[in-house]
């Protein structure tokens, strides 16, 4: 997903991270990272180094200190309070995989890559290892491994692994697949799991450019890119937003849809989709939102947007000239005309987290704190 942010010397709009349908919202009370509920109340107290969202009523988070240890395994390295520990814990705060592991990378298809330290009994000693867990800490692949790297490839993950071979005296690459029922396998010939963004078939990436073709082959628009620069960005809802310079010292954007028709050119941003809308400017100066056709819905307005967009029907704007954030519908009316605060994010479940004078709270669309601003940060 694109993240657009404004930066003004009078207010600042940030949106962070992906958009979940959570009731537990990660936010910190001094040195530590806890859950309240949307009332503000303390589900999970506080009590770790730090934490993210929950997704499938799961959370990742990390303590400081001793772990708990994993059975099997011995963890003969001496354990101190700066020592980071990564487990996965359930809405109610209990552990559903213990902080046992070094470094967690996020769950692909419900698969995770973990380091580890496993104790080495011939040399004595830890030794960092790496493995593949499922949500349950299942072990997929056991550890023994130098290095590894998941990546979610539809519904299956590839993994590359890596290991000392002692004969050969070098690091040999392995590659597997791991189906949705946990099952690992090495690699089908020939099988190819791209990452890269998946384009219309009437879209196709040439060296430097991106040529668009009609469905007769003509080319109805061909759009040089940068060598190294990103050329594709999630507008959502399957538009696409291609980033080109054709000549132009500043970048334009052009903006097409699932089957590769062009939407709208020449832009200077876009944001993506939200409520069927985006936000889009030509000049840095004006903003103003279309819908799935192109058409203009809402006016250009001399503001700058977030990069979310709508959310419950309202947008956070900064008027540049009047020095003010405010709420704003999707036809075009002014709901709220000034946002207390120093930096916004947008509303779920009828609140939004606020800074001010460097503490987090929750205003509802009125603009009355509900949740007073008392927390040292906040995850939305």
């Amino acid at each position: 997903m694109v993240k657009c942010l404004f930066i003004a010397t009078y207010v600042l709009l940030i949106l962070v991270g992906r958009t979940y349908a959570q009731t537990l919202i990660p936010v910190q009370r001094g040195d530590y990272w806890g859950y309240i509920n949307p009332q503000g109340e303390w589900v999970i107290n506080p009590q770790f180094y730090d934490v993210e969202k929950f997704e499938d009523g799961l959370a990742k988070v990390k303590i400081r200190g001793r772990t708990v240890g994993r059975p099997g395994f011995k963890l003969g390295r001496s354990l101190n309070k700066t020592d980071i520990w990564c487990g996965v814990i359930d809405e109610t705060g209990k552990y559903v995989i213990p902080p046992n592991y070094n470094r967690m990378s996020n769950f692909c298809n419900g698969f995770c890559e973990v380091e580890i330290f496993v104790y080495d009994s011939i040399r004595q000693q830890d030794l960092t290892s790496y493995a593949i867990i499922d949500k349950t800490g299942k072990y997929i692949i056991p550890p023994s491994y130098n290095s590894m790297s998941i990546s979610c490839c539809d519904e299956m993950c590839e993994v590359r692994s890596s290991f000392y071979d002692s004969i050969q005296r070098k690091y040999v690459n392995s590659y597997g697949i791991i189906d949705k029922n946990g099952n690992y396998k090495p690699k089908p010939e020939g099988f190819i799991c791209s990452n890269s963004y998946k384009l219309p078939c009437n879209v196709v990436e040439y060296g430097d450019s991106v040529i668009i073709y009609d469905n007769c082959g003509n080319v109805i628009k061909s759009l040089l890119c940068s060598k190294n620069g990103k050329r594709f960005e999630d507008l959502n809802d399957g538009f696409t937003g291609i980033t080109y310079y054709n000549g132009d010292k500043n970048s334009k954007i052009c903006i097409i849809d699932s089957v590769g028709d062009i939407i709208i050119d020449g832009l200077g941003y876009a944001c993506p989709y939200s409520e069927g809308l985006a936000a889009v400017c030509y000049d840095y100066r004006e903003v103003f939102f279309i819908d799935k056709k192109g058409n203009i819905v809402i006016d250009k307005m001399p503001c700058e947007v977030g990069g979310y967009g709508f959310h419950e029907g309202v947008v956070v704007l900064a008027d540049r000239n009047e020095k003010r954030a405010f709420l704003m519908d999707k036809t075009g009316n002014i709901v709220l005309y000034r946002l207390i605060g120093d930096r916004f994010e947008y509303f779920r479940d009828g609140i939004m987290p606020v800074e001010i004078h460097s503490k987090y709270g929750f205003i509802n669309k009125s603009g009355k704190f509900v949740i007073p601003p008392i927390y040292d940060g906040v995850i939305w």
